[in-house]
């Protein structure tokens, strides 16, 4: 089967999407709605959906509306408020309302991740081809620098101004499951947390100078560390279970 691009972004939103969905079926099956539960898997089906954004959803919304809404049904309310706060939670996600710098951050553990698990996954050739799964959308590489809020995508960080140059992902199943495993691992963490973890890395270390806005880091060096280091949120998740 060919690979696909997906736009990042949209690949944070079908991985959300999927879990929050999942999260209310399951709430409704516990608490036994059943008119509810039967219209999440009527209306919030993934198939639907191509991009999880408010284009969609405003469909889907018109949609239930007209077939289904009524002030007087207080479990058709209810899905109502459900599908609005879902569609709200979603749109959060894109590159005009994320914090640039927690996008970058996300990205630099998810591939540190990628690379020290490497060897147990097999799912690369080596290391090096981790970065080719992500283009930008004018296929500029991908070159690392140390800025003070830590290792930042300079290509993505100080683009053409007033525009953020969106990022793509080559769309590989067997890929993406151990982005997503690390997506979901640390996505919680601050900001803060993420850029001062970030500072304990040795190619943010070894690169930063103060008086410089940013200094190239090769990604011979991200790999080279994270073959030996594993990300802290990996620490975290054999402590937790």
């Amino acid at each position: 089967m060919q690979n696909k691009s997906i736009e990042f972004f949209t690949w944070i939103r079908k991985i959300e999407f999927i879990n929050i969905v999942n999260y209310f079926k399951n709430y409704y099956d516990k608490e036994n709605k059943k008119i509810e539960y039967d219209l999440t898997i009527r209306y919030l089906n993934l198939n639907d959906f191509k991009e999880y954004l408010n284009q969609e959803f405003d469909e889907v919304i018109k949609k239930f509306y007209k077939n289904e809404f009524s002030k007087n049904n207080p479990a058709k309310k209810d899905f109502y408020e459900t599908l609005m706060f879902i569609q709200n939670y979603l749109n959060s996600f894109n590159n005009d309302t994320y914090d640039k710098i927690r996008k970058h951050k996300i990205l630099y553990f998810i591939i540190a991740f990628a690379i020290s698990t490497n060897k147990l996954y097999g799912l690369w050739k080596n290391e090096e081809e981790i970065f080719s799964f992500f283009k930008t959308e004018n296929n500029r590489k991908m070159e690392w620098s140390a800025f003070a809020k830590g290792p930042v995508l300079k290509t993505i960080y100080n683009p053409w101004p007033g525009k953020d140059d969106e990022l793509f992902l080559d769309n590989d199943q067997k890929k993406l499951l151990i982005f997503e495993v690390s997506y979901f691992s640390m996505k919680n963490f601050s900001t803060m947390k993420l850029i001062d973890e970030s500072h304990k890395t040795y190619p943010w270390i070894n690169n930063f100078k103060e008086n410089k806005y940013y200094s190239k880091i090769e990604k011979k060096e991200i790999i080279s560390y994270f073959k030996e280091n594993k990300p802290f949120f990996e620490k975290y998740l054999l402590e937790k279970y």
